[in-house]
């Protein structure tokens, strides 16, 4: 443990003259003595925790970290979103729903919004997705946070799908048609419009 090994290497128990140092045996020790040396603010650190954790396919612990800064940025909602899509990697969709809901108490998000259309799609909602989708759009002015022309060209197409499913062509056709338009090389939507027309 790195903060016992400091304590031990301290006054009193020894000079801090010594030169001795804690060699960090893993990832995480190494983003822990960063954040010991002031090299990382704590919530970076436990992204990095995280990443490292997604990067082994240990969903669940890289859950962890993000909820531990979601106690502290409890105002914020990234890190609410970030569990959510780790308990949605977990086959866990009502988790996910509950924490993109609690993204969204935190702060009101297009991107929380997007999210949770996914979700919804994936599990045939279809009907709540597109209110999701519709909500990622229309609360953009509100909250001023905008997307990229690629994010609403995508945010488009995903209610473009959600649209037709729901045999409602002429509402899918106009966001399919947006997607085009602000990405022309979306193909995929492209696509879904050339079946529909």
């Amino acid at each position: 443990n790195i903060r016992i090994f400091q304590l031990l290497h301290a006054w009193p128990f020894v000079s801090s003259q010594t030169g001795e140092s804690f060699i960090p045996q893993n990832k995480i020790q190494e983003i822990a003595l960063s954040y010991l040396r002031k090299e990382l603010p704590w919530s970076s650190a436990h992204y990095r925790c995280a990443d490292f954790y997604i990067q082994q396919k240990n969903y669940q612990q890289a859950r962890a970290e993000f909820y531990a800064v979601s106690k502290v940025l409890w105002y914020w909602y990234y890190p609410f979103l970030l569990m959510g899509d780790m308990e949605s990697l977990m086959h866990q969709p009502q988790a996910a729903d509950t924490s993109y809901r609690l993204a969204l108490q935190a702060h009101e998000s297009p991107y929380v919004y997007i999210h949770m259309g996914t979700l919804y799609s994936d599990q045939d909602r279809t009907a709540e997705a597109i209110r999701a989708f519709e909500n990622a759009l229309a609360c953009e002015p509100r909250v001023q946070e905008y997307l990229t022309k690629q994010q609403e060209s995508l945010t488009r197409y995903y209610l473009g799908v959600a649209y037709e499913k729901s045999g409602q062509d002429a509402l899918a056709k106009q966001n399919l048609e947006a997607a085009v338009q602000l990405d022309p090389a979306d193909t995929g939507a492209a696509a879904l419009l050339h079946h529909l027309q």
